[in-house]
């Protein structure tokens, strides 16, 4: 039957046994006397009364149990209860109980009966639920209860609170979803020790370690479960702990990622940094833990190499980045805080990569996409930009606004053949430039002029640089600037006479046109420019009587503009303060229009949308935008706002037309923008105290011929502000 004999069982058969013998229920020929119960039975009959106890223990229902001195040993292979509680109340006081794979699916009610048990153990079962009337009806005896390899699914609040001397608490391999915030309560004041690993906890609160015995050291295994988030249900303060608390929580093979050190500062009310010395000897383990070492945990490891001094073998102190690759295994104090970065994603273009090195406020593009056919226009803002891009596809160097921070330029491996006049201005503010295998033939002679104290890196090789008369200039601008050009022995002459030698090695005679009769051409040179001087003269000298001349009197400006084709509904957005419409209205548009020009005025405003939209939408459709420039217009952010999305525009339409009329005598220089600035210095403007000012003013405008069609016009900017 594979049932084992227990001495237990069989005493109590014994005992039953007996009692019938003496009260005669039993009757054997030849052996009953009236001291029957005192003697010896003789073999045949003890050989009978085996095979009768033997039917008699493996009656017990499968139960059995082991007392050994002050300890109970009970297992069943099947539940029941009622023979777990009448084994129970045969030994109600024994110190230590262990009821251990018995199938039970619930706390025994009759546990009750235990009058001096101080540790209990019921592992290996299927218990679902800690009921909290059954548990707390051992009362103050219990110091150890231990429930490992059950079915728990939530701990909930009061589950202990009768159990004052409760010391130990073991509900390890479970399935606790959630700890209830008073599930450990203050009334524990002898819990020591909490053994909560291999669960499905999420979410671990500090209320778990605020227990009155916190002085005394208290241990929290919280290993091997899903925790990603601390919680501070009760508002433990850090002002609550002091030097002297001792507490150790095992966070080892979780799912944290981060450790956000602004949100547990605020969660205890840190207020100072050093308020962090009340811990005392309290420490959290958090190896084996996914950590993500970006921006986000940057304030972590700095913090942590501050205090690592203070117990240099602290767990904490052990724990490595597991994201991202390159930093995996790495100590999170021995990151380099150049690599504590996190992803960008406002103003990031599609192509391109963007991150942030938090602690130096750095702002990292890369765009290695050959789909970018120019820089980006927008990338994320920051104190200081790095910006690399490699596109095959970007053949010219142009000013952005965001220059004006980038520290460092990597525009190597591209197609770049030309760097505009309008930036070479950066030259004077980035520290590092790197323009190496692009095909740039020559560099923009102004860069001789320019400052280049903060340049520190210029690469230039790879490049196949035009070495003839026109380029004898850039060898003694590479030795001037040696020191700043670290590849200058593989700077070479790609074309010319000396192809193939470096640029730095060649002589000053090699440096030559080839093909070309220098005679003839100083002569033919010199005569044109002759000529030159002299048609520009008279162009010079009889130009306002000439164009005032056609212009006021024939009409005949329209032979000498440019013409251009669109199907953009107006003409000319006019841009001005308020302050100046008196001249707008009455000496301004007046004069445009008699000249048959579309003008886009608050006349053509819609009804019902914000004026801003207007406005925004008189730029995107008209074809050139008229600025009347004054001081009253530098004053107003507004008016600088349309400025600079004109000058946007004309940016991203090369085919837009900006022209800007000065209408003061002297501008405030000290309200000029630094774009608005920018555009004065590189392009021409009109100023109204000038003679013939209109008449230049309608020289500049193009002809428009207008066709029908699908509109061209296209939004600004997505985001606009009101217009002031």
């Amino acid at each position: 039957m594979g049932c084992s004999i227990k001495k237990q069982c069989l005493d109590e058969y014994m005992l039953s046994l007996r009692g019938r013998l003496t009260a005669g229920i039993i009757n054997t020929s030849g052996l009953a006397s009236k001291h029957f119960s005192q003697m010896c039975l003789v073999p045949f009959v003890s050989y009978i009364l085996f095979y009768v106890l033997t039917f008699a223990v493996c009656s017990c229902n499968d139960c059995s149990y082991t007392r050994l001195k002050d300890s109970l040993y009970l297992h069943c292979n099947q539940p029941n209860e009622d023979e777990i509680c009448r084994y129970l109340r045969l030994n109600k006081d024994v110190i230590m109980v262990s009821i251990t794979h018995s199938g039970l699916t619930r706390i025994p009610s009759c546990i009750s009966v235990l009058t001096k048990v101080q540790r209990l153990d019921l592992s290996y079962n299927y218990i679902k639920e800690i009921d909290n009337c059954t548990l707390n009806s051992l009362g103050g005896t219990l110091q150890i209860f231990v429930m490992n390899y059950n079915y728990v699914s939530v701990l909930r609040n009061g589950s202990f609170d009768n159990l004052t001397n409760l010391q130990e608490i073991y509900l390890q391999n479970n399935s606790i979803q959630e700890i209830e915030a008073n599930a450990i309560s203050s009334r524990l004041e002898s819990l020591y020790s909490m053994q909560f690993s291999f669960n499905q906890l999420k979410i671990v609160d500090f209320s778990l370690i605020w227990v009155p015995k916190i002085f005394t050291g208290v241990v929290l295994n919280l290993s091997s479960n899903a925790i990603s988030n601390v919680t501070n249900q009760k508002g433990i303060k850090i002002s609550d702990f002091s030097l002297n608390n001792s507490f150790y929580v095992d966070l080892t093979r979780n799912n944290l990622t981060t450790i956000d050190v602004n949100y547990l500062l605020r969660l205890i009310k840190v207020e100072h940094v050093l308020e962090l010395y009340n811990l005392g000897s309290g420490g959290f383990n958090i190896v084996y833990n996914p950590l993500v070492c970006d921006c986000l945990l940057f304030p972590f490891s700095f913090y942590i190499s501050i205090f690592r001094f203070m117990d240099e073998s602290n767990p904490v102190f052990t724990m490595t980045c597991y994201n991202p690759p390159a930093l995996r295994g790495r100590y999170v104090y021995a990151v380099p805080i150049q690599d504590f970065n996190c992803s960008v994603q406002e103003n990031c273009p599609p192509q391109c990569l963007c991150t942030k090195t938090v602690a130096l406020d750095q702002i990292t593009v890369v765009c290695g996409d050959d789909s970018l056919e120019s820089l980006p226009y927008v990338i994320p803002d920051g104190k200081t930009i790095y910006l690399s891009v490699h596109s095959t596809n970007v053949h010219e160097l142009s000013d952005r606004i965001y220059f004006k921070n980038v520290t460092k330029l990597d525009l190597s491996s591209s197609s770049i053949s030309k760097i505009n006049e309008d930036f070479l201005h950066n030259f004077q503010s980035m520290n590092s430039i790197d323009m190496h295998d692009n095909s740039l033939r020559i560099l923009p002679e102004g860069i001789q002029n320019l400052n280049l104290e903060n340049l520190t890196t210029l690469n230039l090789r790879g490049n196949p640089f035009q070495c003839d008369c026109h380029t004898k200039w850039l060898k003694s601008w590479l030795q001037k600037n040696k020191d700043k050009i670290p590849d200058l022995g593989q700077v070479l002459c790609e074309a010319g006479q000396p192809s193939g030698k470096r640029i730095i090695d060649a002589l000053d005679t090699e440096f030559v046109c080839d093909g070309v009769n220098l005679f003839l051409v100083l002569s033919v040179s010199f005569g044109g420019l002759c000529a030159l001087v002299i048609l520009l003269f008279a162009a010079y000298f009889f130009r306002e009587a000439i164009q005032v001349h056609l212009i006021a009197n024939y009409r005949c400006f329209r032979c000498l503009r440019r013409k251009v084709t669109t199907n953009l509904p107006f003409d000319i957005f006019i841009s001005y303060s308020s302050y100046d419409e008196t001249y707008v209205q009455e000496v301004l548009i007046p004069q445009l229009e008699h000249d048959s020009f579309r003008l886009f005025t608050q006349d053509n405003f819609k009804a019902g949308i914000p004026i801003v939209d207007n406005i925004i939408n008189g730029i995107d459709s008209s074809f050139t935008t008229l600025i009347v420039l004054s001081n009253k217009f530098l004053e107003s952010e507004w008016c600088k706002y349309e400025f600079q999305q004109a000058y946007d525009k004309l940016l991203r339409e090369k085919e837009r037309h900006l022209i800007i009329l000065i209408l003061d005598n002297e501008l405030n220089k000290k309200l000029i923008p630094r774009t608005l600035n920018l555009y004065l210095k590189t392009n021409n403007y009109i100023n109204v105290l000038e003679k013939r000012y209109l008449s230049r003013l309608l020289l500049a405008l193009p002809r428009i011929h207008s066709r029908s069609g699908v509109s061209e016009r296209t939004p600004l900017l997505q985001d606009q502000a009101v217009h002031n």
